[in-house]
C-alpha cells in the first residue's frame, strides 16, 4: 500500500509488493524485489502511469500532467525516466499524457521512444484506438 512521504511532497514511497514489480520490465519477469531494498520512491506521475487501474477521468489525467510538469521543473528532462516500462504494468492514457508533456524534450528523456511503443501496446491491450490516442506523437 502506498503512503505519502511527508519529507518529499512530489514523491510517493511504495513498499515493494508482488503486484508492483510490473512497472519495471527488469523486475517484472522474475517478480523479484529491487536489490537490497524493501521500499522505493516513485514520483507522482509514475505512480499514475504505473497503475493499470488508475482512473482516466479528466481530473486524474490533469494531476498526472501537473505532476509531470513539476518533475520537469524540478529535475529537467532527464528526471523523467521512462525506461523499463512494460505494457502490462502501465495505464496507457496516463503514459500518453506524460509523453505529450515531454514531447518537446523527447531526445533528452530517457526511454521516451521505448515508452511510445509501450503506450501503443498498452492502449491496444486496453481496447483503445492507439493510433488516435497517439496522434501527433507518432
Amino acid at each position: 500500500m502506498p503512503f505519502t512521504n511527508p519529507a518529499v511532497d512530489d514523491l510517493q514511497v511504495w513498499e515493494w509488493e508482488s503486484s508492483r514489480p510490473a512497472i519495471y520490465g527488469k523486475y517484472a519477469a522474475s517478480g523479484s524485489p529491487a536489490p537490497a531494498c524493501d521500499s522505493y520512491v516513485v514520483p507522482k506521475w509514475l505512480k499514475a502511469v504505473g497503475n493499470p487501474q488508475e482512473p482516466v477521468d479528466v481530473d486524474s489525467i490533469s494531476k498526472t500532467v501537473e505532476a509531470t510538469f513539476q518533475a520537469l521543473e524540478k529535475s529537467g528532462p532527464t528526471g523523467i525516466d521512462l525506461q523499463g516500462l512494460v505494457p502490462d504494468g502501465v495505464q496507457g492514457e496516463h503514459l500518453v499524457a506524460v509523453l505529450r508533456v515531454t514531447f518537446r524534450w523527447r531526445q533528452q528523456v530517457p526511454g521516451w521512444q521505448q515508452a511510445l511503443a509501450v503506450a501503443e501496446a498498452a492502449l491496444t491491450k486496453q481496447g483503445l484506438d492507439a493510433r488516435d490516442a497517439l496522434t501527433g506523437l507518432i
